[in-house]
């Protein structure tokens, strides 16, 4: 009775372990899905949907690209506070050999690749570094499948 005793026990114990973590990853999917409801992203199309010192560069390449066209992607994201995210420390690197002025200072070197300075972080995030001609623009492509814009093969058959 006693070994009955102990086994019930340990079984209890198991069970209740397994119950705890179960709650807490319940707890933590709901901790990640408030926090991924919090990022508001909204879409303005049209050159006049950009601060205005971009939209120069934006009519010069329209130009040439009459068929093309912009959208704005208002995030609500403080320049600042993304900047800081972007440099934690590991997020973003550079390769070590790089110009000193795109590694951090941190000195945090591993596997060949320095942790990426703040400066080189706000300028590969600007847009308007990229927009002085129609190649480095695309930089800024978005890549995710639109059914309006992708026809090419749309109408292709195979035998």
């Amino acid at each position: 009775m006693l070994d009955f005793i102990k086994l019930f026990n340990k079984k209890i114990v198991i069970i209740v372990i397994i119950m705890c973590l179960l709650a807490y990853s319940i707890i933590g999917l709901f901790n990640s899905v408030e926090a991924a409801s919090t990022y508001n992203q909204y879409v303005k199309s049209g050159i006049e949907a950009f601060p205005e010192d971009y939209q120069g560069y934006l009519k010069e390449i329209q130009e040439y690209h009459p068929n093309w066209t912009f959208d704005a992607y208002y995030t609500g994201i403080d320049w600042n506070e993304l900047v800081a995210n972007e440099t934690d420390h590991g997020h973003n690197r550079v390769i070590k050999s790089a110009d000193p002025l795109w590694k951090c200072s941190c000195g945090n070197v591993a596997t060949g690749y320095a942790c990426a300075s703040a400066g080189i972080i706000k300028y590969y995030m600007d847009p308007r570094n990229f927009l002085s001609n129609d190649v480095k623009i695309f930089q800024f492509l978005e890549i995710s499948y639109n059914e309006k814009i992708h026809t090419v093969g749309r109408n292709i058959k195979c035998n």
